[in-house]
């Protein structure tokens, strides 16, 4: 709790780390290790620090999107800012989708390891596309 109090930004993949810290306390009501009210605070302002303002690099670079956390859980987390950034990112989901009904990285490895790179794009189109498809079932 100490590093979010200190309000550096973090990322997605660390958002996500703290917010399943805060739901396995709050599931096993565990409430004298941290105060748990202040910890959704904190984890509040975390998540509005690290998703993506800019709606133009949506689906475009590789930036934190609301769909990085909100996929059907943590609902209680979603402040009226995030909610203008989820409307703004499920208007753009039915441009981003494929043919195969997928949707695609966003980010492209500038390397001389193109095999490579196309076997994680291949590994991670699966979990972007899942991620997608129930963040898009998300009602704010």
């Amino acid at each position: 709790m100490d590093f979010l109090e200190n309000g550096e930004a973090i990322g997605g993949d660390d958002v996500n780390c703290y917010l399943l810290a805060y739901e396995l306390l709050t599931a096993n009501s565990i409430n004298d290790i941290v105060d748990l009210n202040t910890f959704k605070d904190l984890l509040c302002k975390a998540i509005e620090n690290c998703i993506c303002k800019d709606i133009t690099k949506y689906g475009v670079e590789y930036v934190p999107m609301p769909s990085v956390i909100f996929t059907g859980k943590y609902m209680e987390f979603i402040t009226p800012e995030i909610k203008s950034l989820i409307a703004a990112e499920k208007a753009i989901l039915g441009k981003l989708q494929m043919e195969d009904g997928g949707f695609d990285i966003t980010w492209k490895w500038y390397t001389q390891y193109p095999d490579e790179y196309e076997q994680a794009r291949t590994w991670w189109r699966p979990r972007i596309t899942v991620e997608k498809l129930l963040f898009n079932e998300v009602a704010i």
